[in-house]
């Protein structure tokens, strides 16, 4: 069951409270404040940001994604790897 207190930000679908949602316009702490959560950056290039999902799951940044394996980059891209 989904928690009755949580809601995704209406900018970047990050969880937030609904009590910070509805008195900022829907929008999480880092959407509202215009500062980026701290440690969603790629490990690799340190620069680009990275979703809640990819750091998560230890993902890296698309580009540098891209650069390290460019094959399997466009085979996820396309939908082979599913």
């Amino acid at each position: 069951m989904r928690n009755p207190y949580l809601t995704n930000c209406v900018e970047c679908s990050a969880t937030t409270s609904r009590a910070h949602a509805k008195t900022h316009d829907g929008k999480c702490k880092a959407c509202a404040t215009g500062l980026e959560p701290q440690g969603l950056k790629c490990p690799d290039c340190g620069q680009a940001t990275l979703t809640t999902y990819q750091k998560r799951h230890g993902y890296h940044c698309d580009g540098c994604t891209r650069e390290t394996d460019p094959v399997g980059y466009a085979n996820e891209v396309r939908g082979f790897n599913d």
